[in-house]
C-alpha cells in the first residue's frame, strides 16, 4: 500500500523507490565496511580536492582551478590503485554473501589437539611461528608462494617447519581443513598506518592477510613467547592457549561462523578489555 502512494505521485515510480532502497543499503553497507580504516581519511583528502577545486572556479583562480581539473580527470584510476586492498577485501566478502557462500570444512578434535600442542610448545621455548587458517575465501594464490605440503597436521611437523634452522620457518604456514597445504609462505604486510609501531613482521603480515581475506591467523611472538590472534583486519595479543582451543572448536561446531560474529565472540569472551594493535612486539 505504502510502495502504490509513492507511485502515485508525478514522475516518480514504484522502480525508482526500489532502486533508492538499493542505492541507500549499498552506501550504508560501504560506510561499515571502510569504518575505522585507512580509507575514511583517504575520501576526506579527495573530498577536500573536490571542494577545492570548485572553490578556485568561484574565486576566479584559473590555474589552481586548471591544475585540480587534471588531477581529477584521472581521479577513477587512482581510487583504484589506492583502495587496492579495500576492493580486494569488499569483492571478497560480497563472494561470501549467503548466495554465493561454500560451508568451510569443519577442523577434527584431533587437528585442534596438534595444533594447540605445537603452539603451547612454541610459546614456552620463544619460537616464533605464523599459522593462517583458511575459512571460506581460499588461500591458494598465498599457498603458491610457499612450498606445497598438503600433509596432515601434525604436532611434530609444525615444530619441524618452524625451527629455527629450517628453511621454512621464516614465512606461514597455510591451514586447509585438516592438512598443511603449503609452509614458507610470504603474505602482504598490512599498512595500517595506526597500528602499534613496535609490530613486527608476523604480526603486520598475519594483519594484512586477514584484511584480504577471513582466514584466522595464529602468531607466536619470538620475543615474548605470547600468542596473537588476527581476524576481520584486527589483532588480539596476548591471547591464553586455552581461547585458541575455544575459538577453534567454535570454528568446528559452526561450519561457517561469520568472521564479525567470530571476532565479537572472541572479544567478550577473553580479551574484554584489551585494544588491537597494542601490546608485545614482534
Amino acid at each position: 500500500m505504502g510502495l502504490s502512494r509513492w507511485s502515485n505521485l508525478p514522475g516518480f515510480s514504484g522502480t525508482d523507490l526500489l532502486q533508492i532502497l538499493i542505492v541507500a543499503y549499498i552506501l550504508y553497507r560501504l560506510l561499515l565496511f571502510f569504518r575505522g580504516t585507512r580509507a575514511v581519511q583517504i575520501s576526506l583528502g579527495i573530498l577536500l580536492v573536490v571542494l577545492t577545486k570548485y572553490l578556485a572556479a568561484t574565486l576566479g583562480l584559473e590555474t589552481l582551478h586548471w591544475l585540480l581539473t587534471v588531477l581529477l580527470g584521472s581521479l577513477g584510476l587512482v581510487v583504484v590503485i589506492v583502495f587496492q586492498p579495500e576492493i580486494r577485501r569488499a569483492l571478497a566478502t560480497f563472494g561470501r554473501g549467503p548466495f554465493f557462500a561454500v560451508a568451510a570444512r569443519p577442523e577434527s578434535a584431533g587437528m585442534i589437539g596438534e595444533l594447540v600442542e605445537a603452539l603451547k610448545h612454541f610459546m614456552e621455548t620463544r619460537t616464533g611461528a605464523l599459522i593462517a587458517i583458511e575459512r571460506q575465501v581460499g588461500l591458494k594464490d598465498f599457498a603458491e608462494r610457499g612450498i606445497q605440503l598438503d600433509a596432515k597436521i601434525n604436532y611434530h611437523l609444525l615444530l619441524a617447519i618452524f625451527n629455527n634452522r629450517s628453511p621454512l620457518h621464516d614465512g606461514a604456514v597455510i591451514v586447509r581443513g585438516d592438512r598443511i597445504a603449503a609452509a614458507c609462505c610470504f603474505l602482504n604486510l598490512t599498512r595500517n598506518p595506526s597500528l602499534d609501531p613496535e609490530l613486527g613482521t608476523r604480526h603486520r603480515a598475519a594483519i594484512g592477510l586477514t584484511e584480504e581475506s577471513d582466514a584466522l591467523v595464529l602468531v607466536v611472538s619470538e620475543e615474548t613467547g605470547k600468542l596473537s590472534i588476527a581476524l576481520n583486519g584486527k589483532l588480539q595479543r596476548a591471547v591464553p592457549l586455552s581461547a585458541v582451543r575455544r575459538v577453534l572448536e567454535e570454528l568446528t561446531e559452526r561450519a561457517a561462523p561469520r568472521t564479525s560474529e567470530l571476532w565479537q565472540w572472541l572479544r567478550a569472551r577473553f580479551q574484554p578489555g584489551a585494544k588491537s594493535g597494542s601490546g608485545d612486539a614482534r
